[in-house]
């Protein structure tokens, strides 16, 4: 389930603390829950440390006072009713089996637990140190408690200088080249906007456009690409908008049968022939798609889909629409 207070390791920020609280759990200080604020508690809801992994993050915590353990608990509450069936209070449980570990602002790892394929609790710790290390996975387990302490006093802790760098290198590397393309595409978005209400002068003047462009050191085999690849594009699109408005019918074709159907969804109706009553006009583009490429346009005739499997304009033959 997704929170808008989880961090990534990258991220110098806790959560937003206009949404969410500190809850203290236990007596501990530095051992605390993120409660929504915005959320109508009926009662006052007890967050609760599943074991074993309450007796492992009190030794953290209190060995290392300067770290804060915050909870990432699910929002949905256990509601336990008393053994004898008699209602007199309900008491509402957040189980927590999961912590997100800092040092002030930053991020050092996660520790939570989680079961082994023999059902045994295991302690999982997580952060860059750690995936790092492994070829599969972003974290180790052990079902050892003493073994998990040693690992995150080996592996947790705030990032050298040596890391931090490597961390803004990658971050700014990233941040560089996304900022590079967004402000790439808006100016590529007018651009397309500008070229599209001019497409139909630049191919009609094309001869004089060519020669200026080549002028300004652009390559003839690129140009002459340009000038097929438009009118392509406005091939295609007029077929494509034939399709889009329902002027033009989809063909299935066999050895001795042609079937075809609109394009339009309330088009339900279909249309069948034979080798003797297909019309001239629906053999002849079946035919000439038949003779070019799967994901052809051809113009003024239609698209080739597959060996058996077309679209075709239609138009009106002997005053009878196709």
């Amino acid at each position: 389930m997704s929170r808008s207070y989880r961090i990534v390791d990258s991220t110098p920020v806790i959560f937003d603390l206009t949404q969410y609280t500190h809850v203290k759990i236990g007596t501990l200080p530095n051992v605390l829950w993120a409660r929504n604020k915005e959320r109508d508690y009926a009662l006052e809801p007890t967050p609760c440390i599943r074991a074993p992994l309450d007796e492992f993050i009190h030794t953290v915590a209190i060995k290392h006072p300067e770290w804060t353990f915050i909870a990432d608990a699910p929002w949905g509450y256990a509601r336990t009713i008393e053994d004898s069936g008699v209602q007199s209070r309900d008491i509402i449980e957040v189980p927590i089996s999961d912590f997100e570990v800092f040092h002030d602002k930053e991020k050092l790892g996660s520790i939570n637990t989680n079961s082994t394929r023999g059902g045994k609790h295991a302690f999982q710790m997580i952060n860059h140190r750690i995936s790092e290390k492994r070829k599969h996975g972003s974290g180790t387990k052990t079902t050892d408690m003493k073994k998990a302490l040693r690992i995150v006093e080996k592996e947790f802790g705030r990032r050298s200088m040596s890391e931090k760098l490597f961390l803004i290198k990658g971050e700014g590397s990233g941040a560089i080249s996304t900022a590079w393309y967004n402000t790439k595409s808006n100016s590529g978005s007018v651009q397309q906007y500008f070229l599209r209400h001019m497409e139909d002068y630049l191919v009609e003047n094309y001869e004089k456009y060519r020669d200026i462009a080549i002028a300004r050191g652009a390559k003839t085999d690129m140009l002459d690409k340009w000038d097929e690849y438009m009118r392509a594009t406005q091939v295609a699109t007029e077929i494509k908008e034939a399709h889009d408005v329902g002027k033009a019918l989809f063909v299935n074709t066999t050895s001795t049968l042609y079937a075809a159907i609109g394009t339009l969804n309330k088009d339900v109706a279909y249309h069948t022939w034979t080798s003797d009553t297909v019309p001239d006009v629906v053999r002849r583009k079946v035919g000439m798609l038949k003779l070019v490429e799967n994901n052809t346009f051809l113009p003024d005739i239609g698209f080739r889909i597959s060996d058996d499997v077309f679209l075709i304009l239609k138009e009106t033959e002997n005053g009878n629409e196709q």
